[in-house]
């Protein structure tokens, strides 16, 4: 997925390969939607009405995986 670019999806979403871009997860509210990504720098994530911030920058290539906790952030 390249930078600039944007998925919405009402449940998960999954890309096997380098997200970018903006995502939104769960567009209906589902949150236990989860985005899934085998590297993952995105503009913004969100995941039902919940936003991801403070994005941290991995330079290492690996697996990997957001969803909301049970305290109600998004990790």
């Amino acid at each position: 997925m390249s930078q600039g670019a944007a998925i919405v999806a009402d449940g998960d979403i999954i890309v096997l390969g380098h997200l970018q871009g903006n995502v939104h997860a769960g567009q209906r509210g589902e949150r236990k939607a989860i985005v899934f990504a085998m590297e993952m720098t995105p503009t913004a994530l969100s995941i039902a009405d919940k936003v991801l911030s403070g994005l941290s920058r991995s330079t290492m290539f690996h697996p990997e995986i957001a969803s909301i906790l049970n305290d109600g952030t998004v990790q």
